[in-house]
């Protein structure tokens, strides 16, 4: 049978389109079932493949360009216990009217996530920095232990340097 196209199918959406035989998925992250369509060169018809299923995990923090997912892994942190946080703000303004005890509170649709860790590099490891810091303003890819994976605009970091 010859395929124009192949359709890739992760938890039941599609997640790419592709003429090769093979298909890396760098975004799966937990339990995962992946089903594969063959799209038919000569009608357009499509085969379905069967599903198959797996559990992906990451042991740390990991971080990867998301138009170009070469993974930095980030297993070390500034602290002894590593924080990740994740923070959510959605915007409001308050009106307040003539007689009225309280304001009110007008919600907008617009929602601000932000997800903050720390990590360290050790000083011979310069190549690992200044792939990391060479990722400040890209769409990056975070993945965590946790099973958390969160895609997002890296927009700042701070460094400290610590020589005894």
């Amino acid at each position: 049978m010859v395929y124009e196209k192949f359709l890739i199918y992760r938890n039941g959406e599609v997640i790419a389109e592709t003429a090769e035989n093979t298909y890396t998925d760098h975004f799966a992250l937990g339990y995962v079932y992946y089903q594969v369509r063959g799209i038919k060169a000569d009608s357009g018809y499509y085969t379905p493949s069967n599903e198959v299923s797996a559990t992906v995990s990451v042991d740390s923090l990991m971080i990867a360009d998301a138009n170009n997912p070469v993974w930095l892994s980030l297993p070390m942190s500034t602290s002894r216990l590593r924080e990740i946080s994740r923070t959510a703000e959605q915007s409001a303004t308050y009106l307040h009217y003539t007689g009225e005890d309280l304001p009110g509170a007008e919600v907008g649709e617009a929602v601000t996530k932000t997800y903050s860790f720390d990590c360290a590099f050790k000083l011979s490891d310069k190549l690992s920095a200044e792939a990391f810091e060479a990722l400040l303003g890209k769409m990056v890819c975070i993945k965590d232990p946790a099973g958390n994976c969160v895609f997002g605009l890296l927009n700042n970091y701070s460094t400290a340097s610590n020589r005894f």
